[in-house]
């Protein structure tokens, strides 16, 4: 492993100190070349989500192409339209953080005014979009179609964008 590849950016735990879980970890590697999906089904505390931000941080740093992606909801987001926002958020900043190659642009999580002027300038179109979208009144509108959108989010900007996407 890469000293790069064993920083930390979503990660709770060093690499070295997440231990026995390499299999797993080098499955989901795998796993993220492929178009389909993978469900990880485990029960409540078995280290299901540090396994997916270990997994993150490894192929931030290693891969090339493919943008990861986490989220997790959180209680309070406390509506869907709350966490539809952050997700389209998180996604901005990930993708913007992961295309720059500068993990510091998760860690400070600017805000939308400041993530449109730090995108790369091919990307700056659909992240406009983005931002001017979840910035609109649209949840007052229709609740159900802003968090579809919201949740489409990433697999409309690999559609515009042409770049592969993990996590969508």
């Amino acid at each position: 492993m890469s000293s790069e590849s064993s920083k930390r950016i979503l990660a709770e735990r060093t690499a070295e100190n997440f231990i026995g879980r390499s299999s797993e970890i080098e499955r989901l590697m795998r796993r993220s070349t492929l178009s389909e999906g993978l469900l990880l089904a485990t029960p409540p505390g078995a280290g299901a989500s540090e396994l997916l931000k270990q997994t993150f941080d490894r192929l931030f740093f290693e891969k090339a192409g493919s943008v990861p992606f986490y989220f997790e909801l959180r209680r309070r987001d406390l509506t869907a339209s709350n966490a539809a926002r952050r997700f389209v958020h998180e996604f901005i900043v990930q993708a913007v953080a992961f295309r720059r190659r500068d993990p510091g642009i998760i860690l400070i999580s600017p805000g939308l005014s400041e993530l449109s002027e730090l995108a790369a300038p091919e990307d700056g179109h659909w992240i406009d979009r983005l931002v001017d979208y979840i910035r609109s009144d649209a949840p007052t509108d229709d609740e159900r179609s802003f968090v579809r959108n919201c949740l489409t989010a990433p697999a409309r900007a690999a559609a515009r964008r042409g770049f592969d996407l993990l996590g969508s």
